[in-house]
């Protein structure tokens, strides 16, 4: 081999490293951990980013010390942190049926973290529990009273059917729900959040069923056979709830 070719040879093996480093760099993924700095991506119901959601993370060393930023229009956020031990919450803000309501979305990895920084990303989720340190569900809930004179004591045998009137709050059709009260607790949790139709049927435990009265607490007027109900974000019960009357016919 002559000198010249030697040469070349020798300055392509030398520069190998400097290509393969080059090309790692390059495909360093966009969601990796970088020092300092919290970052991730938000998505919808259906898995697409979400743009312009709230995110707060929160110092819990110090009383109210936070910093907010919103994710841009591929859903992604980057802070920058100092000194502290930290928490990452993503909030929501939907307008749906001329109400303004507030979701918090659900952490893909809800643990705390240092200023040495980490990745947070988060989903909107309909239903289901909410992550410590959250409480409570990401549905509605639906309070249950039973009405003044009504014997209707054995609320756990009413049947509740919720049908879907228009499209829920991510914009899905959704679906009925037939669900009874877990005895004692008055309440119908967890249900996703939209406009419902409901009517009622009391089912004896010894057999047979009537159909049962309702009246919407926070609307008013009369009882009926079927009402229509909005979950209302925030009220004298709570944040996301609706409220429902029933007796006998």
């Amino acid at each position: 081999m002559s000198v010249n070719c030697k040469l070349l040879l020798a300055t392509a093996i030398a520069a190998l490293p400097l290509f393969y480093g080059c090309e790692k760099d390059e495909e360093k993924p966009s969601d990796a951990e970088e020092k300092g700095f919290v970052k991730g991506q938000v998505y919808d119901t259906k898995g697409n980013p979400l743009s312009q959601v709230e995110i707060v993370i929160d110092n819990t060393y110090l009383p109210n010390s936070y910093i907010q930023s919103v994710t841009d229009d591929q859903g992604k956020y980057s802070v920058s942190l100092s000194f502290g031990a930290w928490m990452a919450y993503a909030i929501l803000h939907k307008t749906y049926n001329n109400k303004e309501y507030d979701l918090y979305l659900d952490s893909d990895t809800p643990e705390g973290f240092t200023q040495e920084g980490g990745v947070r990303n988060f989903h909107w989720k309909l239903s289901g529990a909410r992550k410590a340190p959250l409480t409570g569900n990401y549905g509605g809930t639906i309070l249950l009273t039973r009405a003044v004179g009504s014997s209707l004591f054995d609320s756990e045998n009413i049947e509740y059917t919720l049908t879907p009137d228009g499209p829920l709050i991510d914009g899905s059709q959704g679906a009925v729900i037939v669900i009874h009260e877990v005895a004692n607790t008055y309440k119908l949790p967890d249900i996703p959040i939209g406009r419902y139709t409901i009517t009622a049927v009391y089912k004896a435990p010894g057999g047979g069923s009537e159909p049962v009265m309702l009246k919407n607490r926070y609307a008013g007027g009369a009882f009926s056979s079927g009402i229509t109900v909005n979950f209302e974000p925030s009220s004298e019960d709570g944040n996301n709830m609706a409220s429902i009357e029933y007796k006998e016919q």
